[in-house]
């Protein structure tokens, strides 16, 4: 469950990217994630209660600011890293930055986040994606990127190849999404897998 956090990028973008100017969302995401060094599975239990406005993007993982300066999208807050309280509850709490610039349905994603308690603690995401209609009601979506990761027990940042695909269709307002996550560390050759399906109710 350490590194779930990231994975959720996909999701997120996918769920706001087609809301009103201000809602609300109540639901869940569960899943499981595969580390292959660990040999080990995790299971993945998140409450989900959001709000997404034109300025303000409050959830469970991030509480964020942001504003359009054409081309491109601004966002600036905090990010929440609940795997990281697995060491210390402190180092839960991240300053994050980033920026979007869309081209046509491709989304350019570039962010860093560094830990508020532990300044040599940070990581960046650097991400290509897009979002299909398949059929009515069902949209599909991939994501393809390199992370950059330092800590301070690490000699040197670790570098992982993300990969993420989706499923996306609601009915009336509930939204439901399938995702499937591949994420492999270039420096260690450690592959993580992971599945989550989320339901969520928006009005």
């Amino acid at each position: 469950m350490k590194y779930f956090v990231h994975i959720l990028t996909v999701i997120t973008w996918a769920l706001c990217s087609s809301l009103a100017a201000a809602t609300w969302q109540v639901g869940a995401f569960t899943g499981a994630e595969f580390n292959e060094s660990a040999n080990e599975t995790s299971p993945i239990v998140l409450p989900w209660l959001a709000y997404q406005s034109d300025h303000w993007q409050v959830n469970p993982l991030n509480i964020a600011f942001q504003k359009p300066v054409e081309p491109a999208k601004w966002r600036v807050g905090l990010a929440m890293d609940y795997g990281a309280s697995e060491e210390s509850w402190t180092e839960v709490f991240a300053a994050k930055a980033g920026v979007e610039v869309f081209a046509g349905p491709v989304r350019f994603d570039n962010s860093a986040q560094v830990t508020i308690t532990q300044l040599s603690n940070w990581t960046s995401r650097h991400t290509v994606s897009t979002m299909l209609p398949l059929a009515p009601y069902l949209l599909f979506g991939i994501e393809s990127g390199i992370s950059l990761n330092q800590k301070k027990s690490l000699p040197e940042p670790q570098s992982s190849w993300v990969n993420g695909v989706q499923l996306m269709s609601g009915f009336n307002s509930w939204r439901f999404m399938a995702l499937g996550s591949w994420n492999k560390n270039l420096s260690d050759s450690n592959d993580k897998l992971t599945g989550m399906l989320s339901v969520v109710y928006e009005w």
